[in-house]
């Protein structure tokens, strides 16, 4: 941001990588929210596709289907990269059989890992009441997060926060 504005002087900057803890905090705090359930999430380009990890239980729909199976029925357009299966590790092809324990790490866009959520029946419960207590960049950002997530606007949030921390301060002085 301070780039775009002009403020930091990136050519005098002898650096391979920069990072911003607090957009990254926040991206990361956003993921939690939208895939509660989920035991890993990692993020690749850009933020288009996610890797999310789970175990498949035993009444799971798609435990016991070839993975070119669960395509056919659920029309999911995913890839499942590995399973982990007691100490063994596979990369499955689509006549892979999943079984209960196993561990899969799913790549696809965000909106297709919420449809093979949705569909293994695991309850996906985002966050819906959400209150960002404390300030600074990583409000900020993850205020910005959010209003994309819930389809409202950053400012929504931002204001939030500033009226519950106005009722702190008028708490605080009431007891004085």
């Amino acid at each position: 941001e301070c780039a775009k504005m002009g403020y930091f002087p990136w050519d005098h900057v002898l650096a391979s990588m920069y990072i911003n803890p607090e957009f990254s905090a926040a991206a990361e705090i956003s993921r939690l929210l939208i895939f509660p359930s989920a035991e890993k999430i990692e993020l690749f380009a850009k933020g288009r596709v996610e890797l999310v990890e789970h175990t498949v239980a035993e009444d799971n729909p798609i435990c016991g289907y070839a993975l070119k199976d669960i395509y056919k029925k659920y029309k999911i357009k995913m890839l499942v990269c590995a399973v982990q299966r007691g100490d063994e590790v596979f990369i499955p092809d689509g006549n892979f059989v999943l079984k209960s324990g196993d561990k899969i790490a799913v790549t696809a866009k965000p909106a297709q890992i919420i449809k093979l959520l949705k569909e293994m029946g695991i309850q996906q419960n985002p966050a819906k009441k959400i209150m960002i207590l404390g300030g600074g960049k990583l409000a900020f950002y993850l205020a910005k997060k959010l209003s994309v997530m819930m389809g409202t606007s950053a400012e929504i949030w931002l204001r939030l926060q500033s009226t519950y921390d106005q009722k702190l301060i008028e708490i605080q002085l009431a007891k004085d």
